[in-house]
């Protein structure tokens, strides 16, 4: 994907090779690991995710991504169907970033609702710390109420799912 297609609001997809990126997809019968959703800033890419420091920015030139050539990883990209402010949507998720913890608890919560169909977690809880999914679900959520209604019980796969995003293709 060239970077010049991607806008801010655009979302990320990754199927990661790690042990717990395999988990995660066995657990969620997902292909999907991880999600984020890309920022333009400065005039260079970002992808604003949840990783285990918390909420951060990760240049997408970076190692990790390698502008869309990772070498373990599988990426989709999907946009919203609806447009997007996108001066809006970097503003409502810059704050996040560095301020806001990994949500590890959510995240076992999430395995465990996957097998039960039992969401143990808080409800409509706070926003002090956030797993990858469910931040991305919580921003669209508050862009418009539409999206995600339980977004705190959101995995990477039912992003993908949704009807209101559509995969970019170049």
């Amino acid at each position: 994907m060239k970077k010049e297609n991607i806008k801010t609001g655009d979302i990320l997809l990754v199927a990661s090779d790690s042990w717990i990126g395999r988990i995660i997809r066995k657990v969620t019968k997902s292909e999907w690991s991880h999600a984020g959703i890309f920022v333009w800033l400065w005039g260079e890419l970002f992808v604003i995710e949840a990783e285990k420091k918390g909420i951060q920015l990760t240049r997408w030139d970076d190692e990790k991504y390698n502008s869309g050539k990772p070498k373990d990883k599988k990426l989709m990209y999907l946009t919203p169907i609806e447009p997007v402010n996108e001066k809006q949507m970097a503003m409502s998720m810059l704050p996040y970033v560095g301020t806001r913890n990994y949500d590890y608890a959510s995240l076992i919560y999430q395995m465990i609702y996957q097998y039960t169909g039992k969401w143990i977690g808080k409800k409509n809880r706070g926003e002090d710390k956030f797993y990858c999914s469910e931040f991305v679900a919580f921003i669209y959520h508050n862009k418009n109420k539409k999206y995600f209604n339980k977004w705190w019980e959101v995995s990477p796969g039912q992003i993908f799912v949704k009807e209101y995003f559509k995969k970019i293709i170049e």
